[in-house]
């Protein structure tokens, strides 16, 4: 129904796993969309989403941030990935890597993939992903545009919008409230509170 906590009761990482895990439903992966107030915020916070799912289940990151930052920080800038994919110069198995850290799979932008992707190409490969996967967490461009990534893939169960609450709370409101009008439950992340605590999970 699009109703979401307000910044002052910001969700934790933790809360944010739980919640996700409780709405997985059989033989369906969950769907989780990362973004941020600004984008490094969001691309640093689903790697380290996704490595902590990764220790609850079978979970893959998608990278489709435009700083490419959950790619960058893992060394796969010249990857393979999902626009070498859809393009179908490269198969699933040579699409998705291993983090060295963690069980956790990664399918990069990759090379082909210049702008947005065709929505209906993309829905086609997270939909081969479910198949696989228990969690897909899907690393998006800032707030400002990550609605265009929503409504392209049409499914995501939880949005996590990842801001520094100090300095960011009104763009963290107005950003949430513009996530949430599509329909999909935003819970708001206070970065700074978070990331230690994250971290660890993720060693």
């Amino acid at each position: 129904d699009g109703e979401t906590a307000l910044p002052d009761d910001a969700a934790s990482f933790e809360e944010i796993c739980a919640a996700l895990i409780g709405m997985r439903r059989e033989g369906e992966a969950t769907r989780l969309l990362v973004t941020g107030v600004r984008e490094p915020l969001g691309a640093q916070a689903s790697l380290r989403l996704a490595r902590a799912f990764a220790r609850r289940g079978r979970t893959i990151l998608v990278d489709l941030s435009d700083a490419a930052g959950a790619t960058t920080a893992l060394d796969l800038d010249a990857a393979a990935g999902l626009g070498d994919l859809i393009d179908g110069d490269v198969s699933f198995a040579e699409a998705i890597h291993r983090d060295r850290a963690t069980r956790l799979h990664v399918l990069p932008a990759g090379r082909g993939l210049d702008g947005a992707p065709d929505p209906a190409l993309l829905r086609d490969a997270l939909a081969a992903l479910s198949a696989t996967y228990d969690h897909i967490v899907v690393a998006g461009p800032a707030a400002r545009r990550a609605r265009s990534v929503e409504t392209a893939l049409d499914g995501f169960d939880l949005i996590a919008l990842v801001a520094t609450l100090s300095v960011e709370r009104a763009e963290a409101r107005q950003a949430r409230d513009a996530l949430a009008a599509g329909g999909v439950e935003t819970l708001i992340v206070d970065a700074s509170r978070s990331r230690s605590r994250t971290d660890r999970d993720a060693a």
